[in-house]
């Protein structure tokens, strides 16, 4: 490695450092297992058995609603006042993917379940639920009364099972207040899809409801539903997306309460956790006067955090043709999200924009191919390694040969540095004189480093996001979607954690081999900037420990390719062959003019010096 390679891996380290300091949340050390497993055995419920909403959970959330609106009294109701009381009637509506249970108390959905998709408890995900869910939908009347409609009975003639197979299925529930007058929710559930179609209408309420906005409320306590809670809490957020394109979310690692109040009207809202989202979308774009609130508790072993949305929706909408809506319960897998609506598979995170588009067309593209032909997801990132490698292995054979080059004339580098002594200035200037002649580019080295960044990056946002990886084993990592545990430490060790993960310590030790077998390929490096070589593996070796085991394994893969390459490489790289080119050009431009950017950097080089000299001599 030559000292042009050098200052490259040294600016890439200040770049991570960077990057993990003040963009990437901290990795902490996971919570006791026991508390994992109470944790998860109160997160989920078998999908086919109906929701009990007489027994509400002690942890049950409450709305942000004042007095006024919660006051549900019969004489504020007026001509809903029949609506109050009822049999509440539970519908089972569900596809391939997901199992809803729609209650005639309100016309909303009481509980979603994931079919596809497990905890570690080997039970079904349960995005909504009762105990950790409430929902208003809030309306003025002409006396100027709330009313909170899913507080109300609805009219339904719906089965108590309706399972969508070939062609979408729908069901209504009616406020039939007479003389035409009515209020209808529709939702639609059509096959292989995880979006429920809602349609909400007023049908000639001007005389019943004020002529304004409906308030739609939702709080939610977001239930833990990975091994590792840190990790999944860190990446729980509301995330919302304007009707002019904009995206923006609430702070994903802070625990205190963060608010937002977009001016713009909205598009979708949703609660996202690192795999799961649930949201609301608009497909008219008029999700308006919004209010986002989240909320963390690092001691709470069960809730990731509790979000919670408010949104006023257009009164001139839903009296005429009714709003069109969207709820969205389903995986964080780009795919499927980038078909739900605009902007929604940015739910996914793929990294800075530069980073965003090689993740999209190139990692992501890449991983569902290799996915649709190999079963192992271990095998899977072999030979996504083996394809990244090949790609870049011009820019791999350029820095090879530039190290090269730079161990043919380290003699002539160690005679200068001899001759010139300690005086750092002149030693520099000899260097470009010597680089010039024998047709050097003190950049080569450094710039093919430099371009593998973003892919470097890409990676580092893929792995902890990539939900293709959740609970799919390999070797001894049962989970290569978080850390590898070989060994649990009765105390937790500063920046490391309480848990040993072998495929970090491989990894760790497979880029000290790559470091020490460069640095024998090109002794050119002397002094602190050779030590800087082996601080970075040092440094992975703890930001690493409590990422996910698939990220820690594909840079061990990673590097076991790069020292493959580097020996077929130089059986095909002759140092003599090497010293006769440098030779040639030392003679074709023993007389050639001096480039602009060389004279400048020499001007530089020496007005850097004299000031050197004045400030001795002062």
């Amino acid at each position: 490695m030559d000292k042009n390679q050098a200052i490259g891996l040294a600016l890439i380290f200040v770049l991570l450092t960077v990057y993990f300091q003040f963009f990437v949340p901290p990795p902490e050390a996971a919570q006791n297992t026991n508390n994992k497993q109470t944790s998860q055995q109160t997160t989920t419920q078998e999908p086919q058995q109906p929701v009990d909403t007489s027994q509400k959970d002690t942890t049950a959330l409450v709305l942000t609603t004042d007095s006024a609106k919660q006051a549900q009294a019969e004489s504020a109701l007026g001509a809903f006042a029949r609506f109050a009381e009822g049999k509440e009637k539970q519908i089972l509506l569900r596809n391939e993917h997901l199992s809803l249970v729609l209650s005639s108390k309100g016309g909303k959905i009481a509980q979603v379940t994931l079919l596809d998709h497990l905890d570690q408890n080997k039970k079904h995900i349960q995005l909504l639920d009762p105990r950790n869910n409430q929902m208003a939908l809030l309306v003025q009347t002409k006396t100027g009364k709330s009313i909170d409609l899913y507080s109300l009975y609805f009219e339904t003639s719906a089965a108590a099972e309706v399972v969508v197979t070939k062609d979408s299925a729908t069901v209504v529930f009616s406020l039939p207040l007479g003389n035409g007058q009515a209020i209808e929710q529709v939702y639609t559930l059509k096959p292989d899809a995880y979006t429920v179609d809602y349609h909400l209408r007023f049908k000639g309420l001007d005389n019943v409801l004020k002529p304004q906005p409906a308030e739609l409320q939702w709080a939610a306590q977001l239930r833990n539903t990975e091994p590792d809670i840190t990790q999944t809490r860190n990446q729980t957020t509301v995330n919302y997306y304007t009707a002019t394109g904009s995206f923006d979310y609430l702070s994903e690692s802070a625990m205190d309460a963060k608010e937002a109040k977009p001016e713009q009207a909205l598009h979708w809202i949703a609660f996202k956790q690192k795999f799961f989202s649930s949201a609301l979308i608009d497909y008219r774009k008029e999700l308006q006067q919004a209010k986002l609130n989240q909320v963390g508790d690092a001691d709470n072993t069960e809730i990731l955090k509790t979000v919670s949305a408010s949104i006023q929706l257009p009164w001139e909408t839903l009296s005429k043709d009714g709003g069109r809506y969207a709820f969205f319960f389903g995986p964080n897998r780009y795919y499927v999200l980038r078909d739900v609506s605009d902007g929604f598979y940015k739910n996914v995170n793929l990294g800075w924009p530069i980073i965003n588009i090689i993740s999209r067309f190139v990692i992501v593209p890449l991983f569902a191919f290799l996915e649709g032909v190999i079963g192992n997801y271990g095998l899977i990132i072999i030979v996504l390694v083996f394809l990244i490698r090949l790609v870049l292995l011009p820019l791999s054979y350029r820095s090879y040969i530039s190290m090269a080059k730079m161990r043919v004339i380290k003699p002539e580098l160690d005679a200068l540095k001899e001759r010139v002594g300690d005086d750092m200035q002149a030693m520099q200037q000899e260097q470009m004189k010597l680089y010039q002649q024998v047709g050097i580019n003190p950049l080569s080295g450094c710039v093919p480093v430099l371009l593998q960044i973003p892919v470097l990056f890409a990676m580092f946002t893929f792995f902890p996001n990539a939900i293709e990886l959740r609970q799919q084993g390999f070797l001894w990592a049962s989970d290569l979607s978080v850390y590898d545990s070989i060994l649990t430490l009765p105390f937790a060790i500063p920046f490391y954690g309480n848990h040993v993960s072998l495929f970090t310590i491989l990894m760790t030790v497979s880029t000290l081999l790559v470091t020490l077998f460069n640095a024998e390929n090109s002794p050119s490096v002397d002094g602190p900037m050779k030590s800087v070589q082996y601080v970075m593996p040092v440094m992975f070796l703890f930001i690493l420990n409590s990422f996910p085991a698939g990220l820690s394994f594909y840079y061990l893969v990673s590097n076991l390719f790069s020292i493959g390459q580097q020996f077929i490489i130089r059986r095909f790289v002759d140092d003599e062959k090497i010293k006769l080119i440098l030779e040639e050009n030392r003679k074709k431009n023993k007389n050639k003019k001096k480039s602009g950017f060389q004279e400048r950097l020499e001007a530089a080089m020496k007005a850097q010096e004299n000031m050197k000299g004045n400030k001795k001599g002062k």
